[in-house]
């Protein structure tokens, strides 16, 4: 296996870091030094080879025991190489990464891992227990596998438009109807205000560390993603110039990321966001860029995601217990 270092926070080569990351085979915006800085309140590293291949451990502590856990707001992290890391990268050094290095630190982890590495696990049949239709478990890790829609927008819009299902074109006859208005540079304060007032996105945080905390994590975010320029904020009005949906997307690399998208629950008739997303396609189409709608593994999410015609890049949460 690799020479690899375990370094505290304070220690890491943060321009070797953040020049892993970005020049990475399965580079993800999450993994950015500045980023994890946002979302994390405690992360340091295993560095393998003086910075040729990264993974961020970000971790929590109760009852003077570490754990590895996955942060809000970041769907993918995991390990991080270049293309010069590459020929060591498979299964039986994932399999060792697990049950003798991170293992070796915390006894229970819990992370993400980018999609990349559903195709380098082939999982060996003869050491892997299928517990359900997402769920394997391989060398004491439970591995489950979570849904992410991306679109390839290095194409014509009209060529985009025809991979769109029929209930999503639907949909978007109906918003055409409405007076509505996309809107470019939505100030934050009318975005927070509509996100924070949304039960269903208060109910998928309200059980995570910091709740309270978890809004201004959101403002943060964004407000350093647009002074970085690397986002945009967005929004949708109806005919009265009430603001009925907002989304913002992270601008990186090779991919636009829908990382926050909210509507008003009692302004759905207006099919309001079908009309912001394709308003968006129709802004951004013809870049060597792709659309991440982050998600989903609830139904009516994942489906609504499909209807624009993306493919499914699926990724695993890797998982280990206390034994």
């Amino acid at each position: 296996m690799s020479n690899f270092k375990y370094i505290k926070n304070k220690n890491i080569n943060r321009l070797k870091w953040d020049n892993c990351v970005s020049s990475s085979i399965n580079y993800r915006v999450y993994a950015l030094s500045w980023y994890l800085d946002v979302v994390c309140e405690n992360w340091d590293a295993i560095v393998f080879d003086e910075y040729e291949a990264v993974f961020p451990v970000i971790y929590k502590k109760f009852f003077f025991r570490k754990f590895v856990y996955h942060p809000l707001f970041c769907q993918q992290l995991g390990l991080f190489y270049k293309s010069s890391f590459i020929s060591k990268i498979n299964e039986d050094l994932i399999s060792n990464f697990h049950e003798k290095i991170l293992f070796k630190f915390f006894k229970k982890f819990s992370y993400c891992a980018t999609s990349e590495f559903s195709r380098i696990l082939g999982f060996d049949q003869n050491k892997v227990t299928k517990q359900n239709s997402n769920n394997r478990k391989f060398n004491n890790v439970i591995y489950s596998s979570n849904n992410n829609f991306l679109i390839d927008l290095d194409k014509n819009y009209e060529d985009l438009i025809l991979k769109f299902n029929n209930n999503t074109k639907r949909n978007l006859n109906k918003s055409q109807q409405f007076q509505l208005k996309y809107i470019d540079n939505l100030e934050i304060d009318f975005f927070i205000k509509l996100f924070r007032t949304n039960s269903k996105i208060r109910k998928s945080i309200k059980n995570f560390f910091f709740f309270n905390n978890n809004y201004l994590i959101v403002e943060k975010l964004i407000n350093i993603s647009i002074e970085k320029k690397r986002g945009y904020l967005v929004g949708v009005l109806d005919p009265d110039n009430n603001l009925v949906s907002a989304a913002f997307f992270l601008n990186c690399h090779n991919r636009y990321t829908m990382l926050f998208n909210v509507t008003r629950p009692n302004s759905r008739h207006f099919h309001s966001m079908t009309f912001l997303i394709n308003y968006f396609i129709k802004l951004n189409c013809k870049q060597k860029k792709f659309l991440d709608f982050e998600g989903s593994n609830i139904p009516g999410v994942k489906t609504f995601y499909a209807g624009f015609g993306g493919l499914n890049h699926q990724y695993y949460k890797v998982q280990k217990k206390f034994d």
